[in-house]
C-alpha cells in the first residue's frame, strides 16, 4: 500500500501529537481523501503531495510524511513494517526489527 500511495519503494512517516501540530499557512491548499472509513489522507491541491494522515480511532496524533520537512530529522527509524510487501530490489537495514504488519507497540 505504501508503494502504491507514494510511487516509491516505501513511505517514510513519523507521528506527531495532534495538539503540537498547527498549519500556519496554506491550509486552504489542503484537501482530504478518505481511503477507509475514519482514515484520512491530507494532501496539497496544488501539487498532490501527501502531507499528513489522520485516523479517527486515534485523534491524539497524526502521521506526517517526513519528506515534506525542510529541517533535519534527528529521529531515526525503529523498525521496518509490512516487509512481506517490500519492493524486491530494496535492501533493508539489517539492524532494525522487521514486521509483516505494524510494530507491536502500535497495537
Amino acid at each position: 500500500m505504501c508503494r502504491k500511495n507514494s510511487g516509491t519503494a516505501f513511505a517514510t512517516n513519523g507521528f506527531i501529537n495532534a495538539y503540537e501540530f498547527e498549519i500556519i499557512s496554506g491550509k486552504n491548499n489542503l484537501s482530504t481523501f478518505s481511503f477507509k472509513p475514519g482514515r484520512n489522507r491530507h494532501f496539497c491541491t496544488g501539487c498532490g503531495s501527501p502531507v499528513y494522515s489522520s485516523n479517527e480511532q486515534d485523534p491524539t496524533r497524526y502521521r506526517i510524511r517526513l519528506g515534506i520537512l525542510d529541517s533535519d530529522i534527528t529521529e531515526r527509524p525503529i523498525s521496518h513494517n509490512f516487509v512481506s510487501s517490500k519492493a524486491n530490489w530494496e535492501e533493508l537495514d539489517a539492524k532494525l526489527p522487521r514486521y509483516d504488519s505494524f510494530e507491536p507497540s502500535r497495537k
